[in-house]
């Protein structure tokens, strides 16, 4: 009898110490156990980006270096409930990206899909800049992009620019702890050899 009596008064005081750990400095209240924010990217002043496909041409070759196109958007986690009180646990540190091509022309070979890290903090309900890579060096050296100091066009199109959406896509954790991802975003960019003019569409 007293072994049980034991047993039962470690298991009650076991609960009870879970239940006094999980209430204890618990700041975040509602905020740290509720869904996630929402993250909205916009593009700032509605811009249209280009990427020159060749950084300096010599007879066969293109040197890229120093090429990676970087964009700047506009990146603000807005809270999902009004009733729920503001916290710093709803910041969201951003850590990574996917950014992927689809054409706007009548070509159908795009530019290849990566992910990249990064790191931001973004306060909930504020808006924050932050740089993205949207076109690596390595990705003008492949088709379709590479055509276009090669030959001086797209042989798809028989056109001398690439004109592309890039959808974009951003993902981090809450300080709460609570993974968030982004709907994608979308923007125009045009990829030509704007250092060549000899020619041009």
């Amino acid at each position: 009898m007293n072994k049980k009596v034991n047993v039962m008064a470690i298991i009650l005081m076991g609960c009870l110490l879970l239940i006094g750990v999980s209430g204890c400095g618990d700041a975040g209240g509602a905020a740290k156990s509720s869904a996630p924010v929402t993250l909205i990217i916009s593009n700032i002043a509605d811009q249209m980006y280009e990427s020159d496909v060749c950084h300096e041409l010599t007879p066969g070759f293109c040197s890229f270096v120093g090429d990676e196109n970087v964009f700047t958007v506009r990146v603000d986690p807005v809270s999902p409930d009004e009733d729920i009180e503001i916290s710093r646990y709803m910041d969201v540190v951003v850590t990574g990206y996917e950014v992927k091509y689809f054409r706007k022309d009548t070509g159908t070979m795009v530019p290849k899909t990566f992910t990249g890290n990064t790191t931001y903090y973004c306060e909930v309900d504020t808006e924050t800049d932050i740089d993205l890579i949207f076109c690596r060096a390595d990705m003008k050296n492949m088709p379709p992009l590479s055509y276009l100091w090669q030959f001086g066009y797209d042989p798809e199109t028989g056109l001398s620019m690439i004109h592309t959406t890039c959808e974009v896509t951003i993902w981090g954790h809450t300080v709460g702890g609570k993974e968030v991802v982004s709907k994608p975003a979308h923007f125009t960019v045009n990829f030509a050899n704007y250092a060549d003019d000899s020619g041009g569409e």
